[in-house]
């Protein structure tokens, strides 16, 4: 990436650079849970070869071969050690593959490169979120929406964070202005959905996460979750119901953490 690379505009996503790479929305919705077609990002990054690592991994990802991607950029990094949006997109296909290990550091690659980066402090504070390492996901969010107060995305990881510290009240605030920023991301219901359910508060907890299926269906894992929820409320046949509508998208559906969207 040249001049509007990740690391110099951490508003111009990882979802932004594949789209840019010549993704379609399907694969966008694929990757975050939202669709988000070019002209959403208002991007004026010019569409690379066919021979660029982002187009070969936005392919790879339209089949929903997360093996393959993870390969093209293995290899990148390689290639390219120094540059930190090769690192901040190793990290998101690490975190599809749920290999926290391997994006907490390449996340912290990007951080070292690039410092004043926003989107590497959001890539680490994610992994640090799903490693259950507390104060990291906290120290990140909170540079993350102090560098972007506007992103929703900075809002959806401060609310992770501050439920994994258990300060409940504080994530839902910040989930609510997520949702005054950007009312269309699955991310932000379903991140109230673990909220209420570690407040013991089943019925919204089902709530949130019907409506995080409304704005994202193909998504498996929403769906994993409000069927936990149905199980602890007691309710199994609906927990039945909704693991079997899991698994028929699961074939179909490509992975993708709630975390950053």
């Amino acid at each position: 990436m040249e001049k509007h690379g990740l690391a110099e505009s951490p508003e111009e996503s990882f979802y932004a650079l594949v789209s840019a790479a010549g993704a379609n929305a399907e694969t966008i919705h694929a990757l975050q849970g939202v669709k988000a077609p070019r002209k959403l990002w208002k991007l004026g990054l010019p569409l690379p070869g066919r021979s660029d690592y982002l187009y070969v991994i936005a392919n790879a990802l339209r089949q929903n071969d997360v093996d393959s991607a993870s390969l093209t950029i293995e290899s990148e990094a390689a290639k390219q050690p120094q540059n930190p949006d090769v690192h901040l997109v190793y990290a998101q296909l690490a975190k599809m593959r749920q290999d926290w290990i391997t994006a907490y550091g390449q996340a912290s690659e990007a951080v070292a490169l690039a410092p004043d980066s926003a989107y590497a402090h959001a890539q680490r504070s994610t992994a640090c979120y799903y490693s259950r390492l507390v104060e990291c996901a906290s120290r990140e969010a909170e540079r993350f929406q102090q560098m972007h107060p506007q992103d929703a995305v900075a809002y959806i990881v401060l609310g992770h964070a501050r439920e994994l510290q258990g300060r409940f009240d504080e994530a839902l605030q910040a989930y609510a202005q997520a949702e005054k920023l950007h009312p269309g991301y699955s991310a932000i219901p379903a991140g109230r959905g673990i909220v209420f359910q570690r407040l013991g508060d089943l019925e919204d907890a089902v709530k949130a996460y019907l409506q995080a299926i409304r704005l994202d269906e193909k998504y498996v894992e929403y769906r994993c979750e409000l069927a936990q929820v149905y199980l602890r409320g007691g309710y199994t046949k609906k927990a039945i119901e909704t693991l079997k509508q899991a698994k028929e998208l699961a074939p179909r559906a490509a992975g993708h953490p709630a975390g950053l969207g």
